[in-house]
């Protein structure tokens, strides 16, 4: 979870409602709990897993998940779409 209980929210800016404009939000990396997220039509969590590199000294929680594997990230999102 992000500080504070906060959920990343993503909402459409823009002067008409033909026009969307995406504002990028920070998604914390290798969190153990999915981080909340919520758009206007969308909510639910998402984990961004990826590998640290072989010189760091941190450990990830995902390091056995990416051992002997090529892969160097992955997403995973849960949640459902909100009727509209």
């Amino acid at each position: 979870d992000l500080p504070g209980g906060q959920r990343i929210q993503a909402h459409s800016a823009g002067a008409s409602s033909d026009r969307c404009v995406q504002q990028a939000q920070h998604i914390p990396p290798n969190t153990i709990e999915g981080v909340p997220i919520e758009t206007d039509c969308f909510t639910g969590k998402v984990i961004v897993m990826y590998r640290k590199p072989a010189h760091s000294c941190s450990k990830s929680p995902y390091d056995p998940y990416f051992k002997g594997r090529k892969r160097n990230w992955e997403i995973r999102v849960q949640g459902r779409f909100k009727r509209v």
